[in-house]
């Protein structure tokens, strides 16, 4: 298994809502910092960790999510045919599923997808992604209820920050997409569930 592989024991598993994400999974051992303003520019601030030698290969970068283009991943596949898909690798199974995940789940990502495609362009600075990693890692810990995360540039109880953004998710799906609010409920409900 992924924690017997990395030297985690039985009690520091428990640590963990999701060993995969946290701060012993998959990460670089630096933090890559992209530039996202063009495809291009993308593709130039991987190629520089890779002419470094701080990557192997473009497949080494470890991030929240990727840029892939179809057939094979390659930077000058994706300059040449653009994006195919995003790989969101922020992600981990479900473990009260039996096949890692349930309908709801899927569904629910279906509808976090078309909220963020809703929202407006902005840059994404260095400093943004730093946050956004730092947070990735915090939010893959237990407690939720004592973790905190960055929002806004102020600190914010993990749970707190996801039961906001989920009431905003839920004005975008009342609005735009009702068919998802189900799938919506079962995740505040998690929130919710002290069992």
């Amino acid at each position: 298994s992924f924690a017997r592989l990395h030297g985690i024991g039985r009690k520091d598993r428990y640590s963990y809502a999701s060993v995969r994400c946290s701060e012993v999974g998959y990460w670089n051992d630096f933090l890559p910092l992209l530039d996202f303003t063009t495809l291009d520019s993308y593709c130039g601030s991987i190629r520089q960790y890779v002419d470094s030698g701080r990557l192997r290969s473009t497949t080494e970068l470890y991030y929240p999510l990727r840029l892939k283009p179809r057939g094979k991943n390659s930077l000058d596949a994706l300059r040449k045919n653009g994006v195919n898909h995003i790989e969101l690798r922020c992600l981990d199974v479900n473990p009260l599923s039996e096949v890692g995940l349930f309908k709801e789940d899927v569904r629910f990502i279906h509808l976090l997808i078309l909220y963020l495609m809703s929202l407006p362009d902005r840059p994404l600075s260095k400093s943004d992604q730093r946050t956004a990693i730092e947070n990735s890692k915090t939010a893959a810990l237990y407690d939720d209820a004592e973790n905190e995360i960055i929002k806004d540039g102020k600190r914010l109880p993990l749970k707190i920050a996801a039961e906001d953004v989920l009431f905003e998710i839920k004005r975008f799906a009342e609005q735009n997409a009702p068919v998802f609010l189900p799938d919506l409920d079962h995740q505040l409900k998690k929130l919710s569930d002290t069992t």
